[in-house]
């Protein structure tokens, strides 16, 4: 008797962390990846537009800022599925260029390259 009852508290345990597992999982997966380039063109061809600022913004207001890399790549991490805006600040004084994007359960979110001026 008494080793079935020093068992009961590390089973139940057990099946308490593989319930909350399987309840968590769900919402964990659900994140993504947004991911995107900006390129300028000139006559030879595409180039990274480095060092541009690059929000997405969410419906419910929550927003994210971000300044792309070497590459023209940016990243955004985390983010839920839904829909969401991105503004990309080529002139911080002018108007943004604004995509409208949709976030679904995938990994990634692959926006196409975008030119900018």
């Amino acid at each position: 008797m008494k080793a079935t009852r020093s068992l009961r508290p590390r089973l139940s345990a057990v099946v308490l962390l593989v319930v909350l597992s399987a309840l968590l999982a769900p919402v964990a997966a659900a994140a993504s990846t947004v991911r995107g380039r900006l390129v300028r063109s000139r006559p030879s061809g595409d180039y990274p537009a480095q060092g541009v600022g690059v929000t997405l913004n969410a419906r419910a207001g929550r927003s994210a800022r971000i300044v792309t890399n070497s590459e023209g790549m940016y990243y955004f991490y985390g983010i839920q599925p839904g829909a969401y805006q991105l503004e990309i600040w080529v002139n911080p004084k002018g108007a943004p260029i604004i995509q409208e994007l949709t976030v679904g359960t995938a990994a990634y979110t692959d926006v196409p390259p975008i030119r900018v001026p």
